[in-house]
């Protein structure tokens, strides 16, 4: 991945955060995996970084990688974490917030990730530093935001440096902007008290809003969680959510996957060719793997990422 130098976007010197954050009176916090920092390090041998969290620290899971090299993960219960640099020289440090477990209510308990500090000695410099390209932003549930990736164990085996978004955005340098919430659809609220789609767009938890972030493109996901909602209260839904997206990226080109399991396939394409500055992504033939039956696994995530770069670069022609 290319990035670019920038200015801290918070409070916090040195560091740009990317997706979604809010800055609360409990210091930065954000609801989505997905969400990232980046730093360039100069002139330090290790850093020092901690996050913390209401929920139960064993399931809160972050990925980190120096020079984007290999991630390497650990839960909140080995915090603080100490990353040893290869030199004094310039690295690169980026670190996701990978993983979490359907208990966590991260929407009115304070179960996401907080951002309490990162260190270095004080002869360090740290320069806030962001993808070179523009913003790309992914709207959906549990399979956007990278749960159940590697199996079937919450948080260990989700990974949001790893799925499908993760890896599109990297491979067009692109800022991965992810709205995304487990469990949650049109109709049905998604767990860790998070409600509905429309209802999340806006907002980071029940207290704090969240303005979109101009985007080049959107990618939405979304249906597969309303497995019981019937086709009239889904559609109604279906169109009301695309209103709102309209509104919010009014110029953006926007790419409407159909879910994977095909959930409410018919009523997604009657809708949504109905709105302009939307195109249609048939996924029915793609033939992927899943760890469950409903997620696609590790094996798929490139898979998907290469074809939704295909469909992306397509939006220009």
């Amino acid at each position: 991945m290319k990035v670019q130098s920038t200015t801290a976007n918070f409070s916090i010197p040195g560091i740009y955060f990317s997706g979604r954050w809010a800055q609360t009176e409990h210091g930065l916090y954000t609801t989505n995996l997905g969400a990232q920092l980046y730093t360039q390090v100069t002139q330090a041998q290790q850093v020092e970084l901690s996050f913390s969290t209401k929920a139960q620290v064993e399931g809160v899971f972050i990925a980190y990688q120096v020079d984007f090299g290999k991630f390497q993960r650990a839960n909140l219960a080995q915090m603080p974490l100490t990353i040893t640099l290869p030199d004094l020289n310039s690295h690169i440090l980026r670190v996701v917030y990978s993983g979490n477990t359907p208990a966590d209510n991260v929407w009115k308990r304070h179960g996401g990730l907080y951002f309490d500090y990162l260190k270095v000695s004080p002869n360090a410099q740290l320069t806030p530093i962001k993808p070179a390209g523009p913003a790309l932003s992914f709207i959906g549930d549990s399979i956007t935001a990278g749960s159940w990736v590697h199996g079937k164990t919450a948080g260990q085996d989700y990974c949001a440096e790893g799925n499908f978004a993760a890896l599109t955005a990297n491979e067009l340098n692109m800022e991965d902007i992810r709205i995304a919430y487990p469990g949650a659809g049109l109709v049905k609220p998604g767990s860790g008290g998070v409600p509905t789609a429309s209802e999340f767009l806006e907002k980071i938890d029940a207290e704090h809003s969240w303005s979109v972030q101009p985007s080049e493109y959107v990618v939405i996901n979304l249906g597969t969680p309303d497995r019981k909602a019937n086709e009239i209260e889904f559609r109604a839904a279906w169109e009301l959510f695309l209103q709102k997206v309209q509104l919010l990226y009014p110029q953006t080109p926007k790419l409407v996957m159909i879910p994977f399991s095909q959930r409410h396939a018919q009523v997604i394409r009657e809708e949504t060719v109905e709105y302009p500055g939307f195109q249609l992504l048939e996924t029915a033939d793609w033939d992927l793997t899943y760890t469950d039956g409903m997620h696609p696994d590790a094996a798929s995530s490139p898979k998907i990422a290469h074809k939704l770069v295909a469909a992306l670069k397509q939006l220009h022609n």
